[in-house]
């Protein structure tokens, strides 16, 4: 390797101690190759990174499930990501090895789940829902509110009905 020699009034190149490029060969702290802001990378810090990811999404889709229908339907958006992040975190986590990570990353990808089938149940019966809650705000009585309460039982029970024979095939 050549010895640079400094120009006359200038300073010579910094050495790091463990050697030219530092102990690890790649520069030290402000040399070029230097790691200085280069983040840690490999399967565990992935693991962690999208557990964040897959935690702030899935938290994301409980929190959009509190709007009103339209906007709720947001939270579709928020769970599919969260399954897919959450699945690349647990990937990352069994190639890291890390069993803890993994236990969480499980438990956390069973609720996602819950809140995938959740949701899609409730945009299935929204027009259900949508018609009682219509007739809910017109009944003035107790007995207009039954009224309204009963017909949304039948109207259940109908769809319900309707589904069973789509799944018998007749």
């Amino acid at each position: 390797m050549e010895d640079t020699v400094a120009a006359p009034g200038s300073t010579p190149p910094r050495r790091s101690p463990g050697g030219p490029g530092g102990p690890d060969g790649r520069g030290g702290p402000g040399e070029p190759g230097g790691r200085r802001d280069a983040p840690e990378r490999g399967p565990a810090a992935d693991a962690v990174r999208r557990s964040l990811l897959f935690s702030l999404l899935l938290l994301g889709a409980l929190l959009a499930e509190r709007l009103p229908f339209p906007w709720s339907g947001v939270g579709l958006l928020f769970t599919a990501g969260a399954l897919v992040a959450g699945g690349l975190a647990l990937a990352d986590a069994v190639r890291a090895r890390r069993s803890g990570t993994l236990v969480v990353l499980a438990g956390g990808l069973v609720l996602a789940l819950f809140v995938l089938v959740a949701q899609v149940v409730a945009l299935v019966v929204w027009p259900l829902q949508d018609g009682l809650r219509d007739c809910l705000a017109g009944a003035v009585t107790e007995q207009a509110q039954a009224a309204c309460q009963q017909q949304s039982v039948e109207d259940l029970t109908r769809w319900a009905e309707g589904l069973r024979g789509l799944t018998s095939g007749g």
